[in-house]
């Protein structure tokens, strides 16, 4: 009996793919709601978008309220305020762009390309542990851009954010870590030349600030500086023939307050003999 049953459903047709738009358009009421059911490009962004949330959902685990709460707040906040279908497109590239490093294979966009936006890649949920970490109503949003430390093995307090104004921000306390939290800052903190953007709430440890651990904090990838879609980085051997040429064809110009010609002061500066094509904003 087992080996029929097995066998019948084995023969069964493959479901067809579950669509997710985030409302109904036989219901569509509002003004932003028709414009997008009058446009297949539209629905068809909104569909990608409701697999997203969902994956994305899954993917933080114990932060999956987060998640909703903040999705909710995005046609508010943002899809809303359009008032055409190039505003909305753009809009739905950019969320879809967020959420896009929280999807597994079988969801990830491979026919759109997103534009480059800081990437969700985490969210900590707030504690479990709630006499240790209770609600502070008086925590306040609170964002920092930096590198993720990790200072957990080295007998510190956690993981850090490493930045340029406020020195080291706690994101988690030891005391606080729980489910995969440390597992991905861990994989995170390994991630060479790699910025990241905090978002929470911020709470006060006499002069220290530090992420409200009653909160959620979302951990953002931020795309590489100056870089547009569709660029990629510098290439490692265009930048070695660069140095090359610098070090075998030219010299450097020492004094700081004395630079060559075409430098500021203070800048590392240097001259060639041979004209190489030189992008400072790039090289």
């Amino acid at each position: 009996m087992i080996n029929v049953v097995l066998t019948a459903a084995l023969l069964l047709p493959a479901e067809p793919p579950i669509l997710l738009q985030s409302f109904d358009c036989a219901k569509a009421q509002t003004r932003v709601e028709k414009l997008i059911c009058s446009d297949a490009g539209l629905r068809e962004l909104d569909e990608h978008l409701g697999r997203y949330y969902e994956a994305g959902r899954a993917a933080v685990e114990r932060a999956g309220s987060c998640l909703q709460s903040d999705q909710a707040q995005w046609p508010k906040t943002i899809r809303n305020q359009c008032a055409d279908a190039s505003c909305l497109k753009a809009a739905y590239l950019d969320r879809l762009g967020t959420l896009d490093a929280l999807q597994p294979g079988v969801t990830a966009i491979r026919n759109i390309t997103l534009p480059r936006v800081p990437s969700l890649t985490w969210i900590i949920a707030p504690a479990s542990d709630t006499v240790a970490a209770p609600a502070n109503p008086k925590a306040t949003p609170f964002e920092a851009t930096g590198a993720i430390l990790n200072e957990v093995s080295g007998g510190g307090d956690g993981f850090m954010l490493q930045t340029r104004d406020r020195g080291k921000v706690p994101l988690v306390l030891l005391m606080f870590m729980e489910g995969n939290t440390p597992d991905l800052l861990s994989e995170l903190a390994k991630e060479k030349n790699a910025t990241f953007r905090a978002r929470g709430y911020a709470a006060m440890d006499g002069s220290r600030t530090y992420f409200e651990p009653s909160r959620c904090t979302f951990i953002y990838r931020m795309p590489p500086a100056n870089a547009p879609p569709g660029v990629p980085p510098p290439d490692l051997e265009d930048m070695e023939k660069l140095r090359t040429s610098v070090v075998t064809q030219g010299k450097v110009c020492p004094d700081p307050n004395r630079p060559c010609d075409g430098f500021k002061p203070n800048e590392l500066s240097f001259t060639i003999a041979q004209t190489v094509k030189f992008d400072r904003g790039r090289d």
